[in-house]
């Protein structure tokens, strides 16, 4: 028999391309073949390699469904998930243990551990259910017991949802729900905030009010933008300053981009807003030079000409900004020739 040309599945008898691959000596009993052989039934050799990469796929999926049938997590895992979606009976643990015998490609010992998985995922999705259930009960309480209207009621449930799914992604850090119109949610507010922002912001500015965003979702671990106090943010400001991971610019940063978040929400709700002043940590003065005394200020503007210039320039940065006339004070005296007039 003609053999496929090296790092290739395929080759030629005759004018017919054919496909050949060899499975694992310990993968033959669940694939139930030695070799895969069957005719690509075409002449074309550009034909015949579109189609060998068809056949390497579906030749993987076989090889991965022979591995699984002799891992028992795997095992385990497929039975219990099929058994409790698939079938409504009481006794699911009879279907699964009826499944788990069928099963052939399993030693004894890897049937056992094969078998305690199955038990383990159902009894959490038993337990996980009757949870559901007492939920269910709880928010059947809270509704009218006489029917909503249609509307009413598309509206009802359209909210409960929301909020049950925003609150449930927050605590798990999963991928947060898509916006309910006119549902006053954290994710509605930071909806609104990039609507009002339009094509101004850039992607990293975005990108990293959204990571800032998050972390405060987490933290607060609430769903809607009216639960939100001041409160919540001393908390969060507090808990980055004594978890010492990052400086004050930096936790300054975080409140500022969020209460720009919050702040958007609120006046887009039409809510009260509370108080959000004096929430930033005191950056320390880094340049290493302290603020000038009323003597150092005298000093240098008597070194100054009289009405030169370089004293009305010092003036005017004692006014506007202390700064500015420091290096005016320390150049302007013998260090800059007075312009012409």
């Amino acid at each position: 028999m003609p053999r496929p040309r090296s790092g290739s599945h395929i080759f030629q008898r005759g004018e017919t391309w054919y496909y050949r691959r060899m499975v694992p000596g310990e993968y033959r009993a669940a694939c139930g073949q030695v070799v895969v052989a069957k005719s690509l039934n075409t002449t074309s050799e550009t034909e015949a390699e579109r189609l060998e990469k068809e056949h390497d796929v579906e030749f993987e999926r076989r090889l991965r469904r022979a591995r699984d049938a002799a891992n028992p997590q795997a095992v385990g895992t497929e039975i219990a998930d099929r058994v409790r979606l698939e079938t409504n009976s009481p006794n699911p643990f009879r279907h699964a243990s009826a499944e788990l015998a069928e099963n052939t490609a399993l030693t004894d010992e890897q049937r056992e551990a094969a078998e305690a998985i199955i038990w383990e995922r159902l009894e959490q999705r038993l337990t996980g259910e009757s949870q559901i259930n007492i939920l269910l009960s709880d928010v059947r309480k809270l509704l009218p017991s006489t029917p909503l209207d249609p509307a009413t009621w598309t509206r009802c449930r359209a909210g409960i949802v929301a909020v049950v799914g925003q609150h449930v992604a927050t605590l798990i850090r999963a991928p947060s729900l898509p916006v309910t119109d006119g549902l006053h949610t954290l994710e509605w507010a930071f909806d609104r905030w990039l609507r009002a922002g339009g094509d101004a912001r850039g992607e990293d500015v975005i990108a990293t009010t959204r990571r800032h965003w998050d972390t405060f979702f987490a933290d607060c671990k609430l769903v809607m933008l009216a639960e939100i106090r001041r409160s919540h943010l001393l908390a969060w400001r507090d808990r980055l300053i004594d978890a010492g991971k990052h400086k004050p610019k930096s936790i300054n940063q975080r409140i500022q981009l969020v209460t720009a978040v919050l702040r958007q929400g609120w006046r887009d709700a039409e809510m009260a807003q509370p108080d959000l002043k004096a929430l930033t940590v005191p950056e320390p003065d880094d340049s290493g030079r302290g603020a000038w005394s009323r003597g150092d200020i005298l000093r240098a503007l008597n070194a100054l000409e009289p009405q030169s210039w370089q004293a009305w320039v010092y003036l005017l940065g004692l006014t506007t900004a202390a700064r500015l006339g420091e290096p005016v004070a320390r150049t302007g005296h013998g260090g800059m020739r007075k312009p012409d007039s």
